[in-house]
Formats: structure tokens, sequence, C-alpha cells
């Protein structure tokens, strides 16, 4: 989906979501025009993101999201149930390469012997 919302200039809004505007004092009133017009166009594309994601999921998937306002964190909540956190991750990827090391056909396997344990792994992944 990534490159969907590269193509739609919205990954910024996705990876880093956005801050409504504050106001506090007479100055800051002055300059929230710019920041009001700036916060209308990243809520329009935090609200077109999400739709596409939300548009993405499977109904059995959707549930997970709902009520979510903001694009970042659906897909932060996505991406945390189906890659999971770095530290599982990490260790994933250590497992995978540890089996793919062992993958190594020894003098003694016949080609069948080998691509059968080769089958055997990639369907356990």
């Amino acid at each position: 989906m990534q490159p969907i919302f590269i193509s739609q200039d919205m990954w910024d809004i996705v990876q880093d979501g956005y801050e409504s505007p504050q106001e506090d004092d007479e100055d800051s009133k002055k300059r929230s025009d710019k920041k009001t017009k700036e916060y209308k166009e990243n809520a329009k594309q935090n609200a077109s993101a999400l739709r596409i994601i939300q548009q993405a999921v499977s109904k059995s998937i959707y549930p997970r999201i709902y009520g979510i306002k903001k694009a970042k964190e659906a897909w932060d909540v996505l991406r945390e149930q189906f890659q999971g956190s770095e530290k599982a991750i990490s260790i994933r990827r250590q497992s995978l390469w540890r089996q793919f090391d062992n993958l190594m056909m020894k003098e003694t396997d016949t080609i069948k012997d080998f691509h059968s344990r080769v089958a055997e792994t990639v369907n356990q992944i």
C-alpha cells in the first residue's frame, strides 16, 4: 500500500501523522490562517489515506481499525498486528536465516531428499 500513498502524496501523513492547530494568544491568531489552511489540507489527506486503508482490509480485519480517526494510528495498528514489534521482527528474521542456513544440500542427499526438505521448510514459513 505504501506505493499508493506515495503516488497520492499521502505517505507523510500515514507515516508521521499530523497535529491539530492550537491557538493560545492573540499573536497566534494572526498566524492561524496559514496553519488552518495547512491543517485542512492535512485533514483532507488523512481522510483519503484512512479511506484507502479501510477499503484495503477485509471484513474480518476492519473491526480492528474501526473508530480510528487518523491514518497513522490505523497504519500502526495494522503494522503491529501483522508485522509485530521491531524485536519480534528481528527474532523472526534470525529464525528464518537459521532455517535458510540449514537448507544447504549435504553430500549424502539426493535431489529428491533436498527438494522435500526445502518444500517442508517453505510450508512451515
